[in-house]
């Protein structure tokens, strides 16, 4: 733990799988279920070319692991259908509110889900709860090598130290 400069991070099992469903294993989801949506449509292959950087980024995670996937869908069946359901009812919600013509509300939902995001970017992604709190254990103040550098490996090809 310490020759990679790891942080410890406390937390129930019940507890890590439920918000691992929520923020790795629900995107795999929602991105593999946008690609079905609308790969398998019939307009697919008029649509596709029309796809641009956005459709690129929230799709790519449906060329994740088909099989790891699956895998972690039967081990932590309760969490994934808690996001599941979570999920299916505000896109229902959505649907609705678009069939209603209810301009305010969807307003206010994609400024508040705008808001929530730069929030969290703000927050430092990169880091756990807790972490600004562990101190500089190299005792430099600079920046870490890299993981690869610290434990004696080969640089990634087209990766610089």
């Amino acid at each position: 733990v310490r020759q990679v400069k790891a942080k410890i991070y406390y937390i129930e099992a019940a507890e890590h799988d439920s918000y691992v469903a929520g923020i790795s294993h629900l995107p795999f989801m929602l991105s593999a279920t946008l690609m079905a949506v609308v790969g398998q449509s019939a307009g697919w292959k008029e649509m596709s070319p029309l796809a641009a950087t956005g459709f690129r980024d929230i799709s790519r995670l449906a060329s994740g692991d088909a099989e790891m996937h699956r895998d972690i869908c039967i081990t932590n069946q309760a969490a994934q259908v808690r996001w599941l359901n979570e999920s299916a009812q505000l896109l229902l919600d959505l649907r609705d509110q678009i069939e209603e013509g209810a301009s305010d509300e969807l307003l206010d939902f994609f400024e508040n889900t705008r808001k929530l995001r730069e929030e969290w970017l703000l927050g430092r992604p990169n880091l756990r709860p807790g972490e600004d709190d562990f101190e500089d254990m190299s005792g430099t103040g600079v920046a870490r090598p890299s993981l690869f550098g610290r434990l004696g490996g080969k640089q990634p090809p087209g990766k610089k130290r």
